[in-house]
C-alpha cells in the first residue's frame, strides 16, 4: 500500500476527530449532585456557552450557562452562607478536574508513530 495514501488517510481521520470534539460542548446537568462527584446516571446536555458548577453550603448543582466564561471560579459570602461558582470550557469539565484525551485521537497519534517508525 502506498505510504502517502495511508498517512494522508490517518491525518484526515485525526483532523475529523478534532473537529467533532471542538464542535460543541457537553456539560453535566444535575441538582443536589454528589461532591465528590459520581457521574453514574447523571444527564448531560449540549452547550454553546460554558459548563458551570455552583456549590452553596453542601448543595451542588451542575449545568450549562449561555455565556462563554472560560475557566474561572468565584466565591461570595452573604449572611453566613458561602457560595462557590465555577465555569469551564471543555467537555464534561463541570464534573471534576480530570482532563481526558480522546481515545480515537490517541489511536491516530499511535498509528502515525508506528508508520513513521516503519517507513522513515
Amino acid at each position: 500500500m502506498n505510504t502517502y495514501l495511508v498517512l494522508s488517510t490517518i491525518l484526515v481521520v485525526a483532523f475529523a476527530c478534532l473537529l467533532k470534539e471542538t464542535d460543541g460542548l457537553k456539560c453535566y446537568v444535575c441538582v443536589s449532585c454528589n461532591d465528590p462527584f459520581d457521574s453514574t446516571g447523571v444527564d448531560t446536555t449540549d452547550c454553546n456557552g460554558s459548563c458551570a458548577k455552583l456549590k452553596v453550603s453542601d448543595v451542588v448543582s451542575r449545568s450549562c450557562i449561555d455565556e462563554k466564561e472560560g475557566n474561572a471560579c468565584e466565591s461570595q459570602s452573604q449572611g453566613g452562607v458561602t457560595g462557590h461558582f465555577c465555569t469551564c470550557d471543555s467537555d464534561l469539565c463541570n464534573g471534576g478536574s480530570a482532563q481526558r484525551l480522546s481515545v480515537m485521537l490517541s489511536m491516530m497519534i499511535f498509528a502515525v508513530m508506528v508508520l513513521k517508525a516503519m517507513y522513515w
